[in-house]
């Protein structure tokens, strides 16, 4: 896809995606912005990697300048996704401002987050950390208080 401008926002770049395979791992490029209006651009890249038999998948991010609210969520539901069925997921090479929401919603430490693709891809799949945030929102089964 071009880099094509979103109407009314100068300088806003809409979100890109490609998608190359290294063996059993895909490797989704991002590009632009992942705000509201492109989640699922992520969500349907991420289940057809795992469609198309990754069972490892790794958000390259190096070229993601931004990252709404949205965007950090769908990267949570992503990592949910490949969890559910069996694969993993990690992001890496996060510019500042991606980083900066992760952080600041917790998402760091449930997706596990790499300096480089490189790193991402030969790490050991089964080094998945549990779903924090996101178990949050799973009301199937009531908290128990502390006594």
């Amino acid at each position: 896809m071009a880099d094509a401008r979103l109407p009314g926002r100068t300088g806003m770049t809409e979100l890109e995606v490609s998608m190359s395979h290294r063996g059993h791992v895909a490797v989704i490029g991002l590009a632009g912005e992942l705000t509201v209006a492109c989640t699922h651009r992520l969500i349907d890249a991420v289940r057809q990697a795992i469609a198309d038999g990754a069972d490892h998948v790794v958000l390259d991010a190096g070229r993601l300048v931004c990252c709404d609210p949205a965007g950090i969520h769908a990267i949570g539901q992503a990592y949910r996704i490949a969890i559910e069925t069996g694969a993993a997921l990690a992001a890496a090479d996060l510019q500042p401002l991606v980083t900066t929401g992760m952080l600041l919603t917790d998402a760091a430490d449930t997706v596990p987050v790499y300096d480089t693709v490189a790193d991402a891809v030969t790490a050991d799949p089964a080094r998945r950390r549990p779903l924090t945030a996101w178990t949050l929102a799973d009301t199937s089964t009531p908290p128990t208080a502390p006594v």
